[in-house]
């Protein structure tokens, strides 16, 4: 089954970050601080366990099941973890005063819907997914919203298997769904609840159409793969689908987009062995590739409405480390420190940022006998206006 985004880059840096040891493109650098706060003070790291947590480095349990998928205006963060006890999937969310509450999409309807992966969630704080009742992240999905005004299933033209993937601040939906004959397509739905599908205008077998990112006009970026050919799209908020070209590449993936149409991601420069890097696209077809001073390996993973681009990069000694660009060009580089120790973190993966800036994701701090654990972290953008999270009527209660 397919997994998130994040797993195929994660992997693709770590079997290549040992090939490289010289930078790939000079960059500005600045403190870690956000250059655009004007008092200039350092961030704040907040740094916390989903339900169950931590979780043992290199063991079953990592990939999609327990990373932050998203961050709110209010500070809220989104994700999934696997029960300790029976192994099962669970929805997590943690709220800006730092109370944690699992869920399941809607306790009423699925009494134990093990297999939620949420994917998502918009500035107000609905939340997006899907789950499956195999009690993991394989089989077959149905897709989900969940908002303060209800819940939400939904399987597009009656799918066999659904993966939401991103929502916008108008409500609307997208990602990927497969049909009964087990053909893979696209779909939008509006906040109404009406579903349109879609498909990459391309030859052959598709394998994969995954719908990335939606920006507020409801533009979606993408990739789509076939037997022979891998690369991105652009659906505009029209319905017309491009494929995006970027010259001397050799695979790439678009991860965001921006309200302003930025179309942020990935690219290969080579074959196997050759670098990867960030790059940015804008609506004119005009694009710049960047990678953070000291990287080997460069992965971005979103954008903020401001501009700024937040991913991690593999250095010459196999670290991954968090990085933001801004919109003027230069980095902050960051690893999160682990709350017992002296060192940064070994690995740091930033995943989502907020409108206000704020990043999150997970890291490993790895222990001297090769083993280790992951935590999530938060990286609240100095000075933020306050958040204020009240309690959820539709939660389980507090995460176990």
């Amino acid at each position: 089954m397919k997994r998130q985004l994040w797993l195929a880059s994660f992997a693709c840096a770590l079997s290549l970050a040992a090939t490289h040891s010289q930078p790939l493109i000079a960059q500005n650098v600045i403190p870690d601080i956000r250059a655009t706060q004007a008092d200039g003070k350092a961030a704040k790291i907040i740094i916390f366990d989903a339900p169950g947590g931590p979780y043992k480095a290199n063991s079953e349990v990592l990939g999609p099941t327990i990373d932050p998928a998203g961050i709110d205006a209010a500070g809220t963060v989104v994700g999934s973890y696997r029960d300790a006890d029976n192994g099962a999937l669970y929805g997590y969310y943690r709220l800006a005063d730092g109370t944690l509450h699992r869920f399941h999409p809607d306790p009423m309807i699925r009494k134990d819907d093990v297999g939620a992966v949420p994917t998502g969630i918009a500035a107000d704080g609905t939340i997006i997914g899907s789950f499956s009742d195999t009690g993991s992240y394989v089989g077959n999905h149905i897709g989900f919203i969940r908002a303060q005004t209800g819940y939400t299933e939904f399987n597009p033209f009656d799918s066999i298997d659904t993966l939401p993937q991103a929502i916008n601040s108008a409500g609307v939906v997208t990602g990927e769904y497969e049909d009964a004959s087990g053909n893979y397509h696209g779909f939008v739905r509006d906040a109404e609840g009406n579903f349109t599908s879609f498909d990459a205008p391309v030859s052959g077998t598709v394998l994969e159409i995954m719908p990335t990112s939606i920006n507020s006009s409801g533009s979606i970026v993408g990739f789509v793969s076939t037997p022979t050919s891998f690369g991105g799209f652009l659906r505009d908020s029209n319905g017309m689908i491009t494929l995006i070209d970027i010259p001397q590449s050799y695979g790439f993936v678009p991860v965001a987009i921006s309200d302003s149409g930025l179309v942020v991601g990935w690219l290969n420069t080579g074959d196997t062995y050759a670098p990867t890097v960030g790059f940015i696209l804008d609506s004119q077809g005009n694009y710049t590739t960047f990678s953070p001073p000291g990287a080997v390996e460069t992965f971005p993973t979103a954008i903020d409405p401001q501009g700024s681009i937040v991913g991690y990069y593999a250095d010459q000694f196999d670290n991954l480390r968090g990085f933001y660009r801004l919109r003027d060009g230069t980095f902050g580089i960051f690893s999160v420190p682990a709350s017992t120790k002296t060192l940064p973190a070994t690995w740091t993966l930033p995943t989502a940022i907020s409108p206000k800036g704020d990043i999150t994701g997970f890291f490993f701090y790895l222990e001297e006998d090769g083993g280790g654990y992951e935590h999530n972290f938060i990286r609240i953008n100095p000075d933020p206006p306050p958040a204020s999270a009240g309690q959820d009527k539709n939660a389980t209660g507090p995460a176990r």
